[in-house]
């Protein structure tokens, strides 16, 4: 079979899949590519299936983001992630930095436009696991420090089934304790089922608000998410 078939038969396209390299801190383990952190997994339990960012055009189509640097420092209990990075027309930049230690992670996200930028959406994604989660209780903190207790929805959600997330917790089956907490936008989530992808989508802005907007020239966007775990008394026997 021609090589250059390989790509277009198992992704549906011609392009190169970006290499993948295997990172872990203690119990904590994940995989890292092109600058994404992906199966985020606590004594074998999946937790995230995936945080990255996304620049969106304003028509939803997703810009392509070239990297500039990548840089990965160990010290002793945690590792460091910088990946810098650019539009294909440079007209936005940015920087994703994570900090992974072994009771979860903090990451940075800062994004600078060169010029006007029209977006749909620009900052950070969190795909979270069906498996394990579909069902189970979650406690939402919203944007005014309200809370309130649900569960993830065990059949497809055809709209948002949480807006307005400040703080997620969840407990995945056999794992630990998850908490997530999110600054700089007004984040919710989406069913991925919706378009048979598995997984819950959480990301920003809120699709009840206008598209596309304008990040100006100069202008400065930053994200934060932390990824908490606590273990449970089962998790350590």
């Amino acid at each position: 079979m021609d090589d250059s078939c390989w790509g277009k038969r198992h992704y549906g396209t011609a392009l190169a899949e970006p290499p993948i390299t295997h990172h872990a801190v203690g119990a904590l383990s994940f995989h890292r590519q092109a600058g994404a952190l992906r199966t985020l997994c606590y004594r074998g339990i999946e937790c995230v299936r995936g945080v990255r960012p996304v620049i969106r055009d304003d028509q939803w189509g997703t810009h392509n983001l070239v990297t500039v640097t990548e840089h990965v420092t160990s010290h002793p209990g945690s590792l460091q992630l910088i990946h810098e990075f650019e539009t294909g027309e440079r007209a936005l930049s940015g920087r994703f930095e994570a900090h992974i230690s072994a009771c979860g992670v903090e990451m940075f996200l800062t994004l600078t436009a060169a010029r006007t930028l029209a977006t749909c959406r620009s900052g950070l994604i969190v795909l979270l696991p069906l498996d394990g989660v579909v069902g189970h209780p979650v406690q939402i903190t919203h944007g005014d420090d309200t809370e309130r207790a649900s569960r993830f929805p065990e059949r497809i959600s055809p709209g948002q089934p949480f807006w307005d997330i400040k703080r997620l917790g969840y407990t995945p089956l056999h794992g630990p304790a998850v908490r997530l907490s999110f600054k700089g936008e007004v984040f919710e989530m989406e069913d991925q089922r919706n378009w048979s992808d598995a997984s819950f989508k959480i990301y920003s802005r809120p699709l009840a608000w206008p598209t596309p907007y304008v990040i100006e020239a100069g202008e400065t966007v930053m994200q934060e998410l932390s990824i908490q775990l606590e273990e449970n008394d089962h998790d350590a026997r």
